[in-house]
């Protein structure tokens, strides 16, 4: 078995089809190629794609099932495990060479149960099985991959260990063995080791009730491993150096050790106020601005409680007037409202805002699932007629959402107006580990924006599906003053 990876676009999937071209001489052989899910596998670039490019000088046919047929009868076949009961469609299945492309997405049940499908037939070829993976320290993998992994947080003399969570250089494609016995992974240098200190001496090592150790090896891939992919698209390296800091150590790493193994979304890390400028007023450059919710509506019962609890949230951000087109955005935190009151009073804090915000700031409020979202979305745009209130539904975790705000942060592309609620901004730099209220509003404000060119058509200075209403070159932030 062997695992490669620890960083991204290292060349990882390139690694898992590679085999197959010099084995599809049998037609007894077969290989199939997991992802978790059916859209990992036919998004564009994705496996599925990658596989047309790479085995078309082979003359094969490709079918609509995601398999592929060689002129020798030889298959390979790619397919997902998306439910945890989905291994169970492989019963009596036998796959002489089985991988997984991201292995830490799949459950250890899962992986565990298809070794078992792991088998030859026709006796040709001795299974095998490969994966690919990055990072994840909540992985089952991170704990497998543990002995290839630095795992010492301090060095001897009790300074922090740099290189802790990162994969050990001399270890990687080191070769190991494991026995898997009940729930219990056993481990060694040598098989014989394994077989020694586990098997029965009675039996001959040929037996199937001896124990059987499995060969591993994790070889660690970077992206500075792939010069032909950085030729491809040498903005990717960019790409991966803007993600939040976390993502960023995850993904991109060490040049030498890759990816860290231990890194976690964690406060302190997604966002310092010294990573932004603060300016002493509202800037009157903005193109467009959005002001994002997060509602609760649980009134405190006792004082205080207010630090303990879920409040509604409404952060404004403006996104500034880009004037040199090869200059990154820049964006601007104007106003943070912070409600702990029952529903009554944040429909009446929710319509005062908006109203005080104008109708040229949109205003983003979250659609929950069910007929209580569906009724939230109802009530509060009838609040305000008139002004731009859209809902949409969340996807992704709430670290993942606030990734990209936090990147841009720490980029130092964000400024803050003055006077911002200091309970708001010390809720930023606690988050993941503390309230989330303040976090989700940012990043449902800051989503929006990305995607919301404002209310003004800047080139012909008219209203989009209305009159004029401004001179070109004005933004909507001027206009309001």
């Amino acid at each position: 078995m062997a695992i490669i990876g620890g960083g991204a676009y290292g060349g990882k999937t390139w690694s898992l089809p590679e085999p197959l071209a010099f084995r599809n001489v049998d037609a007894s052989f077969a290989s199939v190629t997991f992802r978790r899910t059916t859209p990992q596998i036919t998004n564009p670039g994705g496996l599925w794609d990658e596989a047309m490019l790479l085995y078309a000088p082979l003359g094969p046919r490709f079918l609509q099932t995601h398999e592929v047929l060689f002129p020798s009868g030889a298959v390979a076949k790619f397919s997902h495990l998306e439910h945890t009961n989905t291994v169970y469609d492989w019963d009596g299945a036998q796959v002489p060479v089985l991988k997984f492309d991201q292995l830490e997405h799949f459950l250890a049940s899962q992986f565990w149960y298809m070794l078992s499908r792991n088998r030859d037939p026709s006796g040709h070829l001795r299974p095998y099985c490969r994966a690919t993976c990055n990072p994840d320290p909540d992985s089952w993998l991170a704990t497998f991959l543990a002995w290839w992994i630095d795992q010492e947080e301090k060095l001897p003399d009790g300074s922090a260990n740099p290189r802790y969570g990162y994969a050990i250089p001399e270890r990687s494609g080191v070769v190991r063995w494991v026995c898997k016995m009940g729930d219990d992974l056993h481990w060694a240098d040598t098989k014989a080791e394994l077989v020694e200190r586990l098997g029965n001496p009675d039996l001959p090592a040929d037996h199937p009730d001896q124990a059987q150790p499995l060969s591993v090896t994790f070889i660690v891939a970077r992206i500075w491993d792939n010069p032909i992919g950085m030729a491809a698209d040498p903005g990717y390296l960019a790409k991966l150096k803007a993600q939040a800091r976390h993502e960023r150590e995850r993904l991109l790493g060490d040049p030498e050790l890759g990816g860290n193994w231990k890194v976690r979304a964690s406060a302190g890390l997604l966002f310092r106020r010294e990573w932004c400028r603060t300016i002493p007023a509202a800037p009157t450059d903005l193109e467009a601005v959005v002001r994002g919710w997060d509602f609760a509506a649980t009134e405190p019962k006792k004082p205080g409680q207010e630090r303990k609890m879920s409040i509604t949230a409404g952060v404004k951000i403006g996104r500034y007037r880009r004037r040199d087109p090869k200059a990154p955005n820049r964006w601007v935190i104007l106003d943070a409202r912070r409600i702990a009151k029952g529903p009554a009073a944040v429909q009446e804090s929710f319509e005062k805002t908006v109203q005080a915000d104008g109708k040229l700031v949109r205003q983003s409020i979250t659609q929950d699932p069910g007929q209580a979202g569906k009724a939230q979305v109802s009530t509060f745009p009838g609040l305000v007629p008139g002004h731009d209130v859209r809902a949409s539904q969340e996807s992704g975790d709430k670290v993942t959402r606030f990734n990209p705000f936090s990147a841009q942060a720490e980029a130092g592309n964000v400024d803050l107006v003055d006077g911002l609620d200091p309970a708001y901004l010390a809720a930023l730099e606690g988050f993941p580990d503390g309230p989330k209220d303040d976090a989700d509003a940012t990043s449902r404000a800051f989503d929006e924006l990305t995607r919301f060119s404002g209310p003004v058509d800047m080139f012909s200075g008219t209203e989009v599906g209305g009159s004029a209403v401004q001179n070109a070159g004005e933004s909507p932030w001027e206009m309001r003053q």
